[in-house]
């Protein structure tokens, strides 16, 4: 029951920055919608189908890079413990909290370019684009379980959203994240 509950409630977050950000980019959304028709035909897509949806995926991508569910994480040190780069040591003894904020990881300049807060999906399409540095689940032993589902939901939804219809774009609209 927590899975499912967490799952939509992330999702419906997602989607919500996803449409927000394709209302302002007709384009992109055309793109989306072509995609689709022609991929399926009209048709309620299988998992395969879903997985070779390349532009509703990384749509949903650079909205989880800029708009992520959990804007922070918070892990205690199990023991002491030594953290980052050689010139830039942190020393965590054991209990302290640590607060890691995919906010700023995922708009990190340095990391995704000088249009790192800016939404394109396209991004993903580049070589050298560092998947591994996108954590909005979390990562390692204590990624999101529900990660998954959240993704295929809102992939699933992207798509018949993109079937079913019509985007009213307004791209001059403003939008603010106040995360």
């Amino acid at each position: 029951l927590t899975l499912l509950l967490a799952v939509h409630e992330t999702t419906a977050t997602l989607l919500s920055w996803s449409f927000a950000e394709l209302s302002r980019k007709p384009a992109l959304w055309a793109g989306l919608q072509q995609e689709v028709d022609q991929k399926l035909a009209g048709k309620f897509p299988d998992f395969q189908q879903l997985k070779a949806l390349e532009t509703v995926d990384i749509t949903v991508d650079e909205t989880l890079r800029l708009y992520s569910p959990a804007y922070f994480l918070v892990r205690e040190a199990a023991q002491d413990t030594t953290l980052g780069p050689p010139d830039a040591v942190v020393h965590a003894p054991k209990g302290t909290q640590l607060v890691m904020s995919t906010y700023h990881l995922q708009r990190d300049q340095d990391i995704w370019g000088k249009d790192a807060g800016e939404f394109r999906p396209e991004r993903f399409d580049e070589p050298g684009v560092p998947r591994a540095k996108m954590v909005p689940f979390g990562s390692g032993a204590r990624v999101c379980m529900g990660q998954h589902l959240a993704r295929l939901e809102a992939n699933i939804i992207l798509t018949r959203f993109a079937q079913e219809f019509e985007m009213i774009g307004k791209p001059e609209a403003p939008l603010e994240y106040r995360g």
